[in-house]
């Protein structure tokens, strides 16, 4: 069974994380890095996506480790989560999948649109990735080929960013606001600090009641990968900050159709809290 490659657990300490995470979406970002665990079994050049449990998901197809195709096309007799406990609508991590820890380094963010791209084309076009240890070259704005087209102009635009975050709030009071995540830990809080990274994005409290179960939230976020988002983090931010807010677009082949809203700069949060839904 091939192996699950997951984002290193020295990230998320209790002082400052050493990754300056910029999000694609609520819970995940996209990037073209280099991953590498610590005796350097691993070494891969490529485009990833961080999902769920901070699993590092190559977009294209490799022979020792878990990959966007595999998951799409999950071979039911070997599936890549199970349940957890036939009283429960919870799934886990089949036992027989290994995790290698891995770092990311030589980090280039993509925006949600190169991504949504990128992700809908693989499979009709030849990906021309620069060589290994090299990264995408910054500037111009090359135009995607019709998708049956052969070949893929390199690289994607490198602004990361989203669509649809067309208003702009001050809040008048503080305000609970949440995350629908694949893990216990939130990469874009910092526990020491008690600060949510800028451009860290959340949802309402209007908006999460349409959203009680992890599939749920990787439809109505347009979540790249069916990974259940069933971890809900819970922020309690002040009165005056400044936040994006707009629609979730379809993306990755989703519905999308929350609400989404986005800090604009880092932010102290009044208060933290959790707690978990179901998976299905």
């Amino acid at each position: 069974m091939k192996k699950l490659l997951q984002l290193d657990k020295k990230y998320f300490g209790e002082s400052e994380n050493n990754l300056e995470v910029i999000e694609t979406g609520m819970g995940y970002f996209f990037v073209f890095a280099k991953a590498q665990n610590d005796n350097q079994t691993v070494s891969l050049t490529g485009y990833f996506i961080v999902t769920g449990d901070y699993y590092v998901i190559p977009l294209e197809i490799q022979q020792n480790y878990l990959s966007v195709p595999d998951f799409e096309e999950n071979d039911s007799e070997q599936p890549i989560f199970e349940q957890d406990d036939p009283r429960t609508n919870s799934l886990k991590l089949n036992q027989e999948i290994e995790l290698i820890p891995v770092s990311l380094t030589e980090i280039t963010y993509i925006s949600k649109d190169d991504a949504n791209e990128l992700f809908s084309t693989r499979n009709n076009v030849n990906l021309k990735l620069p060589p290994t240890g090299g990264s995408p070259p910054t500037g111009g704005s090359p135009k995607f080929p019709p998708r049956n087209k052969a070949a893929l102009p390199i690289p994607p635009p490198t602004v990361p960013g989203a669509v649809s975050l067309i208003g702009k709030v001050k809040l008048r009071q503080a305000t609970i606001l949440y995350r629908f995540i694949g893990s216990t830990k939130d990469i874009c809080y910092n526990s020491a600090t008690k600060q949510l990274k800028q451009r860290t994005y959340l949802t309402t409290d209007l908006d999460r009641l349409y959203t009680n179960s992890g599939f749920g939230a990787v439809g109505r976020y347009a979540l790249p990968m069916p990974v259940p988002a069933s971890y809900v983090h819970i922020y309690n931010l002040p009165p005056n900050t400044i936040l994006q807010v707009g629609t979730v677009a379809p993306f990755f082949g989703q519905s999308g159709g929350g609400v989404e809203v986005r800090t604009v700069r880092p932010v102290t949060v009044l208060s933290v809290a959790g707690r978990l839904i179901d998976d299905f």
